[in-house]
């Protein structure tokens, strides 16, 4: 019986490392596709940047603390905030109340531990996906008055959030900060590329969906009640 079948196993695992191969040659072109949208750095005033905003990113395995994703962005907000003397934070995200667990105040407590004034940070604790991220941070920039505004977080979300202020645009000007995978912190290894490649890939797909549609399945995953 295994000579007889040895033949089909063997086509089939050919046909697997083929399809393999043209996974990963698709996820490092479209990674680099997508980060070379945002590594050209417009010149900017200084002074003219009234705040920094933080997306949030992911938690740790148990929901009790942020995960990599969410600490490089961080990161990469207070380089931002050196660099360009910017003092107002705005972190967004990470509803998830059946956790018991705020993403926005999780990233306001790493930064006052890095020496930010609790004052200048501002949270947006109700949103839980990125078009409900662009909403909530869309109200507190108007009610905020400010003019120009930093969105930090990575190269394949910040490709989502795009469009997302695209079609629900604001007079304030948005630039957008995205983390370069190559010089973060904490590093990022190969297998969380892949794995980001793939929830880009299913995140963009999922805006092809009914909008009911796609508001039921979020809820499945993140639940607000």
């Amino acid at each position: 019986m295994q000579t007889r079948y040895r033949p089909i196993l063997k086509k089939i695992l050919k046909l697997l490392i083929v399809l393999l191969i043209i996974d990963l040659i698709l996820s490092i072109a479209w990674l680099k596709y997508v980060s070379y949208q945002f590594s050209h750095n417009d010149t900017v005033d200084s002074s003219s940047v009234d705040a920094l905003i933080i997306l949030m990113g992911d938690f740790n395995n148990n929901y009790t603390a942020l995960g990599n994703q969410t600490l490089r962005r961080l990161n990469h907000a207070l380089s931002l905030a050196r660099q360009y003397n910017i003092n107002t934070f705005l972190c967004v995200g990470g509803s998830r109340p059946t956790n018991n667990v705020y993403g926005a105040n999780l990233m306001k407590q790493y930064l006052v531990n890095q020496a930010i004034d609790d004052d200048n940070i501002l949270t947006e604790t109700h949103s839980y996906d990125s078009q409900t991220n662009w909403q909530n941070a869309k109200s507190i920039i108007t009610q905020q008055g400010w003019q120009t505004v930093f969105l930090v977080s990575t190269p394949l979300h910040l490709q989502r959030f795009k469009q997302i202020i695209a079609d629900h645009p604001i007079d304030t000007k948005v630039k957008f900060k995205a983390i370069s995978y190559k010089t973060t912190s904490p590093k990022v290894t190969y297998w969380e590329l892949w794995q980001n490649v793939h929830y880009n890939w299913a995140a963009n797909i999922s805006t092809l969906l009914p909008q009911s549609l796609r508001a039921q399945l979020l809820m499945l995953i993140r639940p607000q009640h």
